[in-house]
């Protein structure tokens, strides 16, 4: 049977960096919203709603692509603990056989 190792240490960081990016990405959402407003004020007619539908389609598919990463994190810390958990147990179990 294989055995499982994971670098909870590696682990932690990449859950920190996931957290970090869903930040930057939401600053950079309500910039380029914030962009489209300013458009919208300064460009009409076609020219005005064709940019309004091409910044509305790049928000809904950042957003679409923060949830996924901030799906991946919620699946990276629940690993996380779920292996800090078992660790713990055995950890445990192995100081209690060995009267520690």
């Amino acid at each position: 049977m294989a055995r499982l190792e994971v670098d909870v240490e590696r682990l932690r960081r990449e859950v920190s960096t996931f957290e970090h990016l869903e930040e930057e990405r939401a600053a950079h959402e309500a910039r380029v919203a914030q962009i489209a407003g300013d458009l919208a004020r300064s460009l009409q007619g076609q020219t005005g709603t064709a940019a309004q539908k091409a910044l509305a389609d790049y928000l809904a598919a950042s957003q679409a692509l923060r949830a996924e990463e901030q799906q991946m994190n919620v699946k990276m810390e629940t690993a996380l603990l779920a292996y800090e958990g078992v660790d713990a147990e055995a950890a445990s179990g192995l100081e209690s056989q060995m009267g520690i």
